[in-house]
């Protein structure tokens, strides 16, 4: 395996743990041609939480977005001055020296992006959930399985370093019998009340969103 290949994959890694986790390990020292470039499509409110974690990662050079509203533009922007922006991920996917794409849009458009940017060559980070539908899935895993490109998928607690230790401790005998375990569930919003309800920008409208992309096919 190339070392460009592992440095790939360390990015994906790392950007998984988030930025506190990555910053106990010290940085590798990479030529120009060594870092791994990073594009994003979709820099909304997730997207924009990673965009920030995104560039403290070691190495990588968030250097393209992609996102059908406006406003995004200048609010990643703000992060990162030069970045270039699109209105249309297939232009982004263009860009050659993309090495890698973070997918952050909304849940009903992952399985397009998805799927383009595996089409388009470049390794894939995509937020969860995977899809919106299970035949979507199925196409999705299809064009993995048929990609050489890494694909994962952004699961940010099963990532934490935390959970693999504690798994391995286990499987060791480390910890004992484990005779109880707790789980919990969070939610942003009261128990009873609307999950993920957010107002709405007074400039979020058909004159400045591309609805149509939105959309993509749906009524």
């Amino acid at each position: 395996m190339s070392d460009r290949s592992i440095a790939r994959r360390d990015f994906i890694k790392q950007a998984a743990m988030g930025t506190a986790a990555l910053m106990i390990y010290p940085p590798r020292v990479l030529g120009a041609n060594d870092r791994v470039r990073v594009g994003m499509i979709g820099v909304g409110g997730r997207g924009n939480e990673l965009l920030k974690q995104i560039v403290a990662v070691p190495n990588v050079d968030l250097v393209a977005m992609a996102d059908i509203y406006p406003r995004r533009f200048a609010e990643a922007k703000a992060v990162v001055p030069n970045i270039q922006t699109y209105d249309d991920h297939r232009r982004l996917l263009q860009q050659k020296d993309i090495d890698a794409v973070i997918v952050a849009s909304p849940l009903h458009i992952h399985a397009r992006h998805f799927q383009d940017t595996l089409g388009a060559g470049k390794d894939l980070y995509s937020e969860k959930t995977m899809t919106w539908s299970i035949p979507e899935a199925e196409d999705c895993l299809k064009a993995a399985k048929n990609s050489d490109r890494v694909v994962q998928i952004g699961l940010q607690h099963e990532s934490d370093g935390s959970l693999a230790d504690t798994k391995k401790w286990i499987k060791d005998g480390i910890v004992g019998k484990v005779t109880m375990v707790q789980s919990w569930m969070s939610r942003n919003s009261r128990h009873g009340h609307g999950q993920w309800v957010r107002p709405i920008p007074p400039d979020c409208t058909a004159a400045n969103v591309k609805w149509d992309a939105f959309l993509n096919g749906r009524p």
